[in-house]
């Protein structure tokens, strides 16, 4: 009568099968049967094993799972990445109420009200990536309102005229002078990809000070790439 074998985790070596002249029967035949049953789950675990992990790089040619590359091979990425990048605070040009300085790093403060625009461009965005998020650390004590807008050109027209498209925001109202980081996320709406030129816009209140300490921004980096 028929039965079902019990497979185990086992890689079983060798696999004994009968020769010419064995008896053909269970006994001689079960052994072969049962050594195959074992390694196909055997095999089967590591397969579901190595589907489950991760695999993030952790140096060393190597990944945090089971998988493991021979010495001097690089791992290949062709998924997105999240990169992030801090500015040189280059604005469009000198404007007149913002005072540069390099003290301790770069800075401009005004005390004027007067808005301090910044690009990102092709130059800085890898080509087919995506802008992610816009950040500005700034110090101080008057309202502020970060603004995000793509830059298009009407190529229908001879002069290809730059105008924006949507907007994206954010603001911030201090208690006295506070450090506060502006972020400007779900750019869904103003992005097209990193061909793109992007204006960005700081307008504070007209007060006694905002200073510009710092600008960041994270876009998605396409694959393939290697470190």
């Amino acid at each position: 009568m028929a039965a079902d074998l019990t497979d185990v985790d086992a890689f079983t070596a060798p696999v004994t099968v009968p020769e010419a002249g064995d008896d053909r029967v269970a006994a001689s035949i079960v052994p072969a049967f049962q050594a195959l049953a074992d390694r196909t789950r055997n095999l089967k675990n590591r397969a579901d094993a190595l589907l489950t992990d991760n695999h993030i790089w952790t140096g060393d040619n190597r990944f945090d799972g089971d998988l493991k590359l021979g010495l001097g091979v690089e791992p290949l990425y062709t998924f997105l990445t999240t990169r992030k990048k801090l500015h040189s605070l280059r604005p469009i040009g000198l404007v007149a109420g913002w005072t540069y300085a390099d003290a301790a790093g770069p800075t401009w403060v005004t005390a004027t009200g007067a808005t301090m625009t910044f690009y990102l461009g092709a130059d800085e965005l890898p080509s087919g990536g995506q802008l992610v998020a816009v950040r500005m650390l700034v110090s101080t004590a008057v309202a502020v309102t970060l603004d995000l807008a793509r830059i298009t050109y009407d190529t229908s027209d001879a002069a290809d005229v730059p105008s924006a498209g949507a907007t994206v925001s954010d603001s911030f109202t201090p208690t006295g002078t506070e450090d506060h980081i502006l972020e400007i996320t779900g750019l869904a709406a103003a992005i097209d990809n990193a061909t793109s030129q992007f204006r960005l816009l700081l307008n504070p209140a007209s007060g006694p000070s905002c200073v510009i300490r710092w600008l960041e921004y994270e876009f998605s980096d396409p694959g393939p790439r290697n470190f």
